[in-house]
């Protein structure tokens, strides 16, 4: 009776080890070909590939050299993570079978970048550390520079990174995920639910299944790790004003940055930014849509698109949840009390409604005829459209038959041409 066991115990150990051995020979080959495709630009190495019994596969001690640089990127691992190690180990015959595992988590852990290379030189700020409008009043700068940021004494940067999906009910409906994380600055996490209506994995039908998905809601989490009080010192000492000044001034400049995309927030937005750069720590933003609104839509909105189409709610520092009162210009917003951006951050805001004066929601937008376009070329500019939509943005370029606006959308700005046979009136300012 012992030696069956025993032998049974050998056996399955001769298997995992035999399993553990292929699945790291699979990845170090296709690390392999990559460094093979690679060559003409770089070198391409790591130190070794790994497998846990979690069902987790991770390559470590990555090291990217392009030709005619000094400097690398170096990566300390890279990871993929199935359900369990069954999974993780039938996840290559799954995609051959045209099925898409049901869970599944890519990591990218310690890339480092150093701010006074080659290999950033260019980069805006804007894609690591703060929120929308960070900049606003730090001089004339719209975005942080990667120079910026070294003022800021950040001279490499430290950057993870991890994209997840799970799919409900064999394919009924999908969550994804996705965190970034500066370190020592911040780390901003998405959660995305799709209502998907597919009855199974396999590839075909999942495809089709996104080309008419709709949203059911977005959950967003900033979190600071340490940019917001350098930020604030850095621009405090550039513009020669105290600690204090700055942060009114740069609350003050926010809400107009908001205006210049047509946009104006009320109270409880106001005076929940100026709590947040008192005390950087965390926003919260939960966003569900109003109506049920396909995917295919989501590219096309911009900030007024977001505002107008969903219900938002933020918190700050981990307090309670609240509506979202940024609204396009001219709307029925309450005044705020006193100068907002001078608000006491720890007083209730009153949202009650105050009776307004008239207000212009186009003051300081001039408006201007088709054939001065040229003129204004790089200006902001709002867009009205005879289906009384309107657009605002950046007037990019301009012919006798379109014009074209730089607009911010999901995952970034877009350049989206408009014919002019649609436009009612275009401003500038």
């Amino acid at each position: 009776m012992k030696k069956p066991l025993f032998f049974s115990l050998i056996l399955v150990a001769i298997l995992a080890a035999g399993g553990y051995w292929w699945m790291t020979r699979q990845i170090a080959s296709h690390m392999d070909d990559l460094a093979t495709t690679l060559r003409p630009v770089g070198s391409l190495s790591y130190d070794a590939v790994r497998v846990s019994p979690g069902g987790a596969a991770y390559v470590v001690g990555i090291r990217f050299v392009p030709f005619g640089m000094a400097e690398s990127v170096e990566v300390e691992r890279v990871s993929i993570t199935a359900e369990n190690l069954w999974r993780l180990w039938r996840m290559s015959r799954d995609f051959e079978d045209g099925f898409i595992p049901s869970k599944l988590r890519l990591s990218l852990n310690g890339l480092k970048l150093s701010l006074d290379g080659q290999l950033v030189d260019g980069v805006e700020g804007g894609a690591f550390g703060g929120l929308l409008f960070d900049a606003a009043g730090c001089g004339d700068r719209r975005e942080f520079s990667a120079m910026d940021l070294t003022g800021m004494d950040y001279w490499d940067l430290l950057l993870d990174a991890s994209m997840a999906y799970r799919l409900e009910n064999d394919g009924e409906r999908i969550v994804l995920s996705m965190t970034s994380r500066g370190r020592e600055m911040s780390e901003l996490s998405a959660t995305t639910t799709l209502e998907l209506n597919a009855t199974s994995r396999r590839v075909e039908e999942l495809t089709m299944a996104f080309f008419n998905a709709r949203l059911e809601s977005v959950h967003l989490s900033y979190r600071d790790l340490g940019f917001y009080p350098r930020m604030l010192d850095f621009c405090a000492a550039e513009t020669g004003m105290s600690l204090t000044d700055y942060r009114d001034h740069h609350a003050r400049q926010w809400r107009e940055r908001w205006s210049e995309i047509g946009l104006e927030p009320g109270p409880e937005a106001t005076v929940g930014y100026q709590r947040f750069l008192s005390s950087p720590e965390q926003i919260e933003i939960r966003l569900e849509p109003r109506w049920s609104m396909p995917v295919s839509r989501l590219a096309s909105l911009d900030e007024s698109g977001w505002i107008g189409e969903t219900r938002i709610q933020f918190a700050v520092n981990y307090g309670s949840m609240l509506e979202l009162d940024i609204a396009t210009l001219g709307s029925d917003l309450p005044e705020p009390a006193e100068d907002a951006t001078r608000a006491d951050p720890t007083r209730p805001v009153t949202t009650a409604s105050t009776e307004r004066p008239s207000f212009d929601p186009y003051a300081g937008w001039q408006p201007v005829s088709f054939e001065h376009l040229t003129d204004h070329h790089q200006a902001a500019v709002i867009v009205l459209l005879k289906d009384g939509s309107r657009v605002t943005g950046h007037l990019m370029e301009s012919d006798d038959r379109e014009i074209h606006v730089r607009v911010r959308g999901v995952g970034g700005f877009f350049i989206r041409p408009y014919e002019r046979d649609r436009i009612a009136e275009v401003r500038v300012r």
